[in-house]
This record gives structure tokens, C-alpha cells and sequence, in this order.
């Protein structure tokens, strides 16, 4: 049975990371295509919905009055139909992406968007039996898709896709009808502005980062670096979404285990990289590599994101800037890396993005730390 105190963090992770579970086993399963498909509407969605979700998670649980969190769910209600809309031209304008996939993920994604103040609210009440049953059923309908997925039922499988992508939100009325039975509230979205920048850059990056890697590599090659990404990311993912944030709530802030899963991931990642001697081909060894490098990278990863919490939890600074300067920099550097390298720059591109992330929240973390001695 699953530990009572990582029952959040799971149902956070199954919440934002369920999109990205697709597109691995997409990848995994020879249907690069699709994964490259996924990859583009999860990256349009992403550039739009988690710009303006504003590091609402944080926020509730670190202390946010009732008044803060009710602001949070008008601001989502208010632009969620603009968002679909924005999130539609994004995926759609330069690549071909199957109509019918993009609505599906969208439901899904606005399910989850506000699942994740219901999921942070709940957290904070420590209602364990709302937890355990939100991850029950979301991972039934997910083994359900992947099973449709696995055996290529095709229009099976766009009917579970709608049903999965509702999933989420048959536990929002209770959370609906708390929201609107406040009594006295004031309508202010000005407390979240800096949040809304920073989660911006990070958005608007990530979709133009996969848009640069399709149009430059195609969408059979991109669909496997996008899978590549993810499996190298998704410790680093998990802590910064997920767990991260309930462990600094609970107060437990040591920094051994993150210690202990850099220099695990950096090990497998080696080891990964080293394991292309023993194949064959050279789109399979670029697999390889970029699993590999993103491995490695995800455990550089795992550092840089634990300083980025500490800052917006603990010290509850704003790292708009840092995060602005990182996400530029690693925008202008693939395209110059590609033509510069070629295809094999595209193994070392989450690696890059990990390292300039470590090197920005780092020395912000130390000059935070100076200024409170």
C-alpha cells in the first residue's frame, strides 16, 4: 500500500504528468508519430495553460488564505475559453495535428488545470480518502488507454481518450459549490501577477522549443527526442510538481535523497550512453543518446528545481528573471547548436537546459541566502 504521505504527491503527479505518460509509451511503442503529435498539443497547451496557472500549487499550500484560492479558480474560470482558443491556434498554425487528438488533451488539460487547486486544497485539509480515490480511478482510465493504444485500436481508442479526459473533472462540484458559497469575497488577480510571468516564460519556451525541434528534425525523429525528454526529465518533473512541494510543506527539507538520485540518474545516464556501443543504426543510437544525456541532465535537473522551490516556498521570492534568462537562452541556442552540430545536437539539448538552470537558481538561492544572514 502506498504510504499515506505520498498519496498527494501521486494524485499531483497523475494530475499534470498523465499527457506526458502518453507520450512516452507513444514513443515506446514505435508510434512516433503520435508521440510527435502529442508532443506539439501537450506544448501549445503547455505554452498557454501553464503560463497563466501562476505556481498555484505553491501558493495554496504555502498558507494562501481561502480569499487567494477562490481568486485563483475565478482567474482560470475567466480565461479558460481564451486559452483553448490560443492553445488551437498554437498547435494547429505550422504543424498538422490530427483534430480529434487536440480536443481530447484539451478536455483532459482542462480538467486537470482545475483539479490541481482542488487537489492543493484538499492536500492542505490532509483529506487522505479524496487522494486515494482520485488516484484509483485516474490510473484505471490511463491503463485503459494505454491498453487501446497498445493493441492500435484506433477509434477505441479516441473514445477512452474523452472518457480518461473527463476523468478529472467528476470530482470538481463538491470544490465548485465551496467556491461559490463564500459569503464575503473580494475579486483581486494583482497577487499573482509575478508568478503569472515567471510560469509564462517557462510555457511559451517549452512550445517553441518543440516547434524548433520538429521543424528542424521532422516528426518521426522529433517524436523520439520528445520521449527521450521526458523519460530523462520526469524525476526532476515529479519532485518539482509533485512531491517538491508537499515535502516543504510537511517541513522535511533534507537534501540527501536529492543528492543521492542526481548521482543515480547521472550514473544511468552514463551508462545508458554507453550502451549505443552495442547497437546498430544511427537513428536508434540518437534514441539512445538523447536518453541517456536526458538522464543525466534530469538529475541536474532535480538540484537546480529544488533551489527554484526553496525560493518560492521558503524564501517566496519572485525568479521571474532567472527563469526568463534561462528559457532565452536555451531558445537561441537550438537552432545555432543544429546547424552548427547537426541531428546529434538534439541528444543534448534537456542536458544544456538542465545545466543553465543549476548555474541561474543557484546563485540566486546563494545571494537569498547571504541576504537573510
Amino acid at each position: 500500500m502506498i504510504k499515506l504521505t505520498f498519496l498527494y504527491p501521486l494524485a499531483a503527479a497523475i494530475n499534470f504528468f498523465s499527457v506526458t505518460g502518453l507520450l512516452i509509451i507513444s514513443g515506446l511503442l514505435g508510434k512516433g508519430e503520435l508521440a510527435a503529435d502529442i508532443g506539439i498539443v501537450q506544448g501549445a497547451l503547455i505554452a498557454v495553460f501553464l503560463s497563466l496557472s501562476g505556481n498555484a500549487r505553491s501558493l495554496i499550500l504555502a498558507n494562501s488564505t481561502d480569499d487567494d484560492e477562490r481568486n485563483l479558480y475565478y482567474f482560470r474560470l475567466l480565461l479558460m475559453f481564451p486559452a483553448v482558443i490560443a492553445a488551437f491556434i498554437l498547435a494547429t498554425s505550422i504543424i498538422d495535428i490530427p483534430i480529434y487528438l487536440f480536443v481530447g488533451l484539451t478536455i483532459r488539460k482542462c480538467s486537470e488545470w482545475f483539479s490541481e487547486l482542488q487537489l492543493a486544497n484538499r492536500e492542505k485539509h490532509n483529506d487522505i480518502h479524496f487522494a486515494n480515490r482520485y488516484v484509483q480511478i485516474n490510473t484505471a482510465g490511463f491503463l485503459l488507454l494505454i491498453l487501446t493504444l497498445a493493441f492500435s485500436w484506433v477509434d477505441v481508442f479516441y473514445l477512452v481518450l474523452y472518457v480518461w479526459a473527463l476523468l478529472p473533472a467528476i470530482f470538481l462540484f463538491p470544490y465548485i459549490r465551496w467556491i461559490y458559497d463564500a459569503k464575503r469575497f473580494k475579486l483581486s488577480f494583482s497577487k499573482f501577477i509575478p508568478h503569472i510571468g515567471s510560469t509564462s516564460v517557462i510555457g511559451i519556451t517549452t512550445y517553441i522549443f518543440r516547434i524548433l525541434i520538429v521543424l528542424l528534425a521532422g516528426k518521426a525523429l522529433s517524436g523520439q527526442m520528445f520521449t527521450a525528454y521526458a523519460l530523462g526529465g520526469i524525476v526532476s518533473a515529479l519532485y518539482t510538481y509533485a512531491l517538491g512541494p508537499t515535502l516543504l510543506l510537511r517541513g522535511k527539507n533534507s537534501n540527501s535523497p536529492i543528492y543521492f538520485f542526481t548521482l543515480l540518474s547521472i550514473l544511468v545516464g552514463g551508462g545508458v550512453c554507453l550502451s549505443v556501443l552495442l547497437l546498430d543504426g544511427e537513428l536508434s543510437s540518437l534514441f539512445v543518446y538523447a536518453i541517456g544525456f536526458s538522464l543525466m541532465g534530469g538529475g541536474i535537473m532535480l538540484l537546480a528545481q529544488r533551489k527554484r522551490m526553496y525560493l518560492l516556498q521558503v524564501a517566496k521570492n519572485d525568479v521571474f528573471v532567472p527563469d526568463a534568462l534561462i528559457n532565452i537562452l536555451i531558445t537561441l541556442s537550438i537552432p545555432f547548436a543544429y546547424y552548427a552540430v547537426g541531428q546529434v545536437s538534439l541528444t543534448f539539448f534537456f542536458l544544456w537546459a538542465a545545466i543553465l538552470n543549476l548555474l541561474f537558481y543557484s546563485t540566486l538561492s546563494f545571494k537569498s541566502r547571504i541576504g537573510n544572514i
